[in-house]
């Protein structure tokens, strides 16, 4: 598992290829899950610093996973949870981007623990970026995620 601190760790734009989602027709895979899934893993159990777009990446390119296999696994809330926290804003909309994916993006980001993840900041930017979005498509990512955090949002306050 070395390899796995020795890429978190040296992460950079050029790196991605080793992580993105690569469907293979004939074997029916995405050739890359196994080592997505490891610094996936990695990051989240041994709780390692890693960079953002690291983290956006894996979110990103698991997403596209699941939109194909139509399954997901356990590390994809968990990640998308660390890229609310740890990202907030400056990620949002790449985290909008996979939670409306797919149906099981949707749903795997639904049962998501937000706990310690800035919920009000991320509303009041939503907000702010619907009122000056022209583009239908990104308002409607928005607002999902505004229904998607509000839900949240109450639950927290109900104490679950």
């Amino acid at each position: 598992m070395d390899n796995c601190l020795t890429f978190i760790q040296k992460y950079n734009q050029s790196s991605l290829t080793a992580i993105s989602f690569y469907w293979d027709n004939q074997k029916l895979t995405d050739l890359n899950q196994d080592f997505r899934q490891n610094i996936a893993n990695y990051l989240l159990e041994k709780k390692v610093a890693a960079p953002l777009n690291l983290v956006r990446d894996l979110f990103l390119e698991e997403a596209r996973w699941t939109a194909k296999s139509r399954k997901t696994r356990d590390f994809f809330a968990k990640i998308g949870v660390k890229l609310l926290k740890e990202g907030s804003t400056q990620y949002l909309k790449d985290f909008l981007e996979a939670y409306t994916m797919s149906f099981d993006t949707f749903a795997a980001c639904r049962t998501m623990d937000v706990t310690g993840v800035n919920i009000p900041e991320l509303l009041k930017y939503i907000d702010k970026e619907i009122k000056i979005k022209r583009n239908e498509e990104i308002v409607n990512k928005l607002e999902c995620g505004r229904e998607l955090l509000t839900k949240y949002q109450k639950n927290l306050r109900k104490g679950f």
